[in-house]
């Protein structure tokens, strides 16, 4: 008999080191981290934006009760700047114009403070005080809800090569609209009428 040469043992195949990439708990860290990062990324965007629209929502009757005030006095006095009376009259609320004629807008551009509108560059609110409303219930949209608020505003008139004027005006919103109901202009000295 001969001898049958005994067979080596077959080892197995070595594995092949894996890549470090491929590992479970490498890619589920990754994706927790990733994921943690865009979590955290969309939060704070969101957190940024609806921030910034709360605090628009929140002040917004503030807002349009600024801009309002600022557009309708400016407007006037640009009215006014150009000699325009039937225009600035017509930035009067219809209680104004009971105790406020064309004629004594005219006259009012014709006047001593002809000056003051000559030299008008532009306006600043400085302040303005809480808006009072009337209540309107059955209102439907905002132009409706505002109708017959009032609010008063206080601010400057800047004036080319002149000192500062400053103003008060209590505007009210009719027919959709911001209107001047009372205006009290105060001049400076060499602008004042005598």
């Amino acid at each position: 008999m001969t001898e049958q040469p005994i067979p080596e043992p077959i080892s197995p195949p070595t594995p092949q080191p894996r890549k470090w990439w491929r590992n479970e708990w490498v890619i589920t860290a990754t994706i927790a981290v990733v994921g943690s990062i865009f979590i955290c990324g969309a939060c704070a965007s969101s957190r940024l934006m609806m921030g910034s629209l709360f605090r628009y929502t929140s002040n917004m009757m503030e807002q349009m009760d600024m801009m309002g005030g600022f557009t309708i006095l400016d407007d006037y006095l640009i009215a006014m700047h150009y000699g325009d009376a039937e225009r600035a009259y017509s930035y009067y609320s219809e209680e104004a114009r009971q105790s406020i004629s064309l004629e004594d807008v005219q006259a009012e551009i014709d006047g001593p403070r002809r000056a003051l509108y000559q030299v008008y560059t532009g306006t600043r609110m400085d302040g303005s005080e809480p808006m009072v409303n009337t209540g309107n219930p059955g209102a439907r949209n905002m132009s409706q809800a505002l109708e017959g608020a009032k609010t008063k505003y206080r601010g400057t008139i800047f004036l080319y090569g002149y000192d500062d004027a400053t103003f008060t005006i209590t505007a009210i919103f009719e027919d959709g609209e911001w209107k001047i109901l009372e205006l009290d202009l105060h001049t400076p000295l060499e602008l004042s009428p005598n």
